[in-house]
Order: C-alpha cells, then sequence, then structure tokens
C-alpha cells in the first residue's frame, strides 16, 4: 500500500518544531515542511521539493485533456459526451449559452490555463534565483485563479443550468489538487533565502 503524503524532512534534521503540510502515514513520524514522500510496504523515501512541480505537470497534463475533451464537444468535433453519474447533464451544461462566455467556448479557458499551469511547473525546477521565485510567485497567483474560478463553476453549474457536469467536476478536482501542490512547493522555494 502507497500512502502520498507532503513534508519534507523529519523535525530532528530541521532542528525545530514540526510543521505540517499533509498527511499523516503509519511509520512516519515528525514532518517539517514540503515535499513528497512515499511510504510503501515499510519502505519510506522522500523527494526533493523539485519533484512536487512533476506532480503539477501530471495534473495540469489530465486538465488539459479534461478541457479538450468538452472543447471538441462544444465546437461540434463530437456530438455526444460520456457523462458517468449525471446522465444527459455534461452536455446539458456544457452546451449551455453560459458556458460560452462572450461567445467562446469555455473550455478553451481550461485549456490555456493548464497549458501555462504545466508550463510554469515545468520551468520552476530549472529555473534559479530570482526567476525561480518569480516563477513561483506566479504559480501561486494561478493556483488562487484556479480555485475562485473552479468555485465559482462549480457552484454555477445547478444554479444556471439545473444540472451537473462529471467533466467540469472532475476539472475543479484537478484544479484543487494541483493548486495545493503548487501552493506547497511555491511556499517552500519563497522561504528560501
Amino acid at each position: 500500500m502507497i500512502v502520498g503524503i507532503i513534508a519534507s524532512k523529519p523535525a530532528e534534521q530541521a532542528g525545530d518544531r514540526p510543521r505540517w503540510c499533509g498527511l499523516a502515514a503509519p511509520g512516519i513520524k515528525h514532518m517539517n515542511g514540503c515535499a513528497v514522500m512515499a511510504y510503501a510496504a515499510g519502505q519510506g523515501g522522500t523527494m526533493k521539493t523539485d519533484k512536487l512541480w512533476h506532480w503539477v505537470t501530471g495534473l495540469a497534463i489530465a486538465g488539459m485533456l479534461d478541457s479538450l475533451y468538452l472543447l471538441l464537444f462544444q465546437t461540434g468535433r463530437l456530438r455526444r459526451l460520456v457523462c458517468p453519474i449525471f446522465g444527459e447533464g455534461c452536455e446539458q451544461v456544457v452546451g449551455s449559452p453560459a458556458a460560452y462566455p462572450g461567445g467562446v467556448p469555455d473550455a478553451v479557458l481550461g485549456v490555456a490555463g493548464y497549458t501555462v499551469a504545466a508550463a510554469t511547473a515545468l520551468a520552476i525546477p530549472r529555473a534559479v534565483g530570482k526567476t525561480k521565485r518569480r516563477l513561483a510567485t506566479a504559480a501561486i497567483a494561478g493556483s488562487l485563479a484556479a480555485i475562485a474560478l473552479s468555485g465559482y463553476l462549480t457552484y454555477a453549474q445547478p444554479k444556471k443550468t439545473g444540472a451537473w457536469c462529471f467533466w467540469c467536476l472532475a476539472s475543479a478536482g484537478i484544479s484543487a489538487a494541483m493548486a495545493s501542490v503548487a501552493l506547497c512547493g511555491a511556499r517552500e522555494i519563497l522561504r528560501e533565502r
């Protein structure tokens, strides 16, 4: 069994009281900071904080694929959407006038946002100094914007269309997970002196 948690180094090594940024796993005691750790079948291991950005990249790619799927429907290249759980809800939400602000399919914003997030996440581990700090600040701003937009769109689905969209909710979940990891990684970068 693998349990993913967010932490960087044992408090004993850090020389200060433990600060948490994630979940605990059996056999792992005090953690400090933000880096991904894995605990698998009694063998634990750590990855550097920069590895967080690989997770952000993967989540951004998943979000991009989700948005591309919806964009294919919104532009008429797909006639139907597979909509687990909500039946016709996906098509009702994605095909509604509310999904075309200014006449532009809102999935275009999703594809663009996830593309920028992936590019930023790929650039951060390679950057140094002020550039790395600026990218981390941009990641924080993008994460907060993604959370706000996802929250609004999740609220608006039943209010404006009377339906729920599985793919839209999946995108909101991806955005929340991506933002959580990005905020944790950016915080560590901005703490560096």
